[in-house]
């Protein structure tokens, strides 16, 4: 695997990786996801993370105050694919189905997206500054 091309198109790509994900609006309200959607693990997910890691878009924030972001979601899809990413290819490597280090390369290739996606940060701030204008 040639983590470092993979990587290069995600940097190369930064801008159009986070517009997609940023403009793809496909979340629930908090209250239908506890009411209507926890039959799943992926939901019963959004829900614990919502739980776990309040966000409160408040003016000042309000400590008790939770609602649900698009973080969440994207954090709850992000957090089953790495899971699922870590364990099939494991097993594979185990057989000898993929070659030895695969994950190795797999978890660098994770680690180092979320790392990009942090150095793309102010060059996107700066973008939405600029837009606001």
């Amino acid at each position: 695997m040639n983590v470092d091309s993979i990587l290069a198109f995600i940097k190369e790509n930064s801008k159009d990786i986070f517009a997609f994900v940023e403009n793809n609006d496909y979340t629930l309200p908090h209250n239908e996801y506890v009411v209507n959607n926890n039959d799943n693990i992926f939901n019963r997910l959004i829900i614990n993370l919502i739980k776990n890691f309040p966000i409160c878009h408040c003016n000042p924030n309000n400590p008790l105050h939770r609602e649900d972001d698009k973080v969440h979601y994207e954090l709850a899809k992000a957090i089953i694919a790495i899971f699922w990413c870590g364990c099939l290819p494991q097993m594979k490597e185990n057989r000898e189905a993929y070659f030895a280090d695969t994950i190795k390369s797999f978890e660098k290739l994770l680690f180092q997206t979320f790392q990009s996606g942090k150095e793309y940060a102010p060059i996107e701030e700066d973008r939405r500054k600029n837009f606001k204008k």
